[in-house]
């Protein structure tokens, strides 16, 4: 294990077993609009959270679940989570956040859409809520 203290917060992560977890996982498939804008915007996540996830081993495109919660004009309130092999530590800040991003724990075994399965233990969700652009050439609206 090896501790990770980022936006906040410290965990203990398996990194070997984050990374083979994910190098096998498959991408995140859902064919409505706004997941397909997530999926777009692999490389444009701010660097404090590209970093973690270059850092976990962990794929943009390889989330456990990606939902749009709302929009303002062309930006969208994107909520994205990953699982990561390890364990919660703390909370240091109280709210770990960091400009729009957010980082929550829970324990979840497996995840509620059935994705994770076979995901090492002991595991935690990392969780962002991150206000992202509209990059599609298509409307917003009707794409959910």
């Amino acid at each position: 294990m090896e501790r990770i203290v980022w936006n906040g917060f410290a965990m203990d992560v398996d990194l070997e077993a984050t990374r083979d977890w994910y190098a096998q996982a498959e991408d995140w498939d859902c064919p409505c609009g706004h997941c397909r804008n997530w999926l777009a915007l692999e490389g444009q996540l701010p660097a404090f959270v590209q970093k973690l996830m270059e850092r976990l081993g962990i794929a943009h495109r390889k989330a456990s679940h990606v939902c749009e919660l709302y929009h303002r004009g062309r930006q969208l309130l994107y909520e994205a989570s990953y699982l990561v092999a390890g364990t919660f530590v703390s909370d240091v800040a109280g709210v770990g956040r960091r400009n729009d991003a957010v980082l929550e724990e829970r324990n979840a075994r497996p995840y509620p859409t059935g994705f994770g399965e076979g995901f090492p233990a002991p595991c935690f969700v990392l969780r962002l809520e991150i206000w992202m652009p509209w990059i599609l050439p298509e409307p917003i609206d009707g794409t959910a």
